[in-house]
């Protein structure tokens, strides 16, 4: 999109068991010339990646979040009230284990010039379930059913091709090119007023000793 604005709809599901212990999860993983599934134990993390699809290019890494789910840093509740003070030390955080359920934004970041800036926003709803939870309610994946996820509401894409480039174009004079247009306004005006008053000052001064 212009605006760099995406909607994804997608549901994810993820089976672990979980050591409070350890604070670590284990869940099986099967090799392609495994017969049997076995265990893996890894740190009870969430990571989050966005990309930029390209049609013709390779895709562009944008930015990534990696969150632990026994301290989740407190999600912001607008896209415009979120970002990177959610990742100081000192931010206020929440385990998922016992609120069970999230819904927000968190920024993605990425290393610029060795410092962390955020790169975009991401809105997510996190949901844990126990077992007996997850078989008395089942979920599909995707948007698939049961309990399917609605389409994401996307603009319209009718006549696109038709309407692109004024559209590109409506944008970057409203957003990207609006304040320079103004300022080559101002100037123009000003440089204008200056002209003005150059060329008549000497007729006016020539006036007045002729009457004078």
């Amino acid at each position: 999109s212009l605006s760099g604005e995406g909607n994804f709809n997608w549901r994810f599901i993820f089976p672990f068991d979980y050591i409070k212990a350890e604070d670590r999860i284990i869940y099986p993983i099967k090799g392609t010339f495994d017969i049997e599934p076995h265990m893996i134990k890894a740190n009870c993390e969430l990571t989050l990646q966005v990309w930029d699809a390209d049609i013709i290019t390779r895709d562009n890494f944008i930015g990534s979040l990696t969150m632990r789910l026994s301290s989740l840093p407190r999600c912001a509740k607008t896209a415009k009230s979120c970002g990177l003070h959610q990742l100081e030390p000192d931010c206020p955080r929440f385990s998922m284990f016992k609120n069970r359920t999230a819904r927000g934004w968190w920024p993605v970041t990425d290393e610029e010039d060795e410092e962390i800036v955020v790169q975009g926003k991401v809105e997510c709803q996190l949901e844990m379930l126990n077992s007996a939870e997850a078989e008395s309610n089942p979920a599909g994946l995707g948007r698939e059913e049961p309990n399917g996820l609605p389409k994401p509401d996307r603009p319209d894409a009718s006549f696109m091709k038709f309407l692109g480039p004024l559209n590109t174009l409506r944008y970057l004079v409203k957003y990207r090119l609006k304040w320079i247009l103004i300022k080559i306004f101002v100037i123009f005006l000003v440089c204008l007023i200056v002209f003005l008053f150059l060329y008549s000052f000497p007729g006016a001064i020539v006036q007045k000793m002729v009457n004078g």
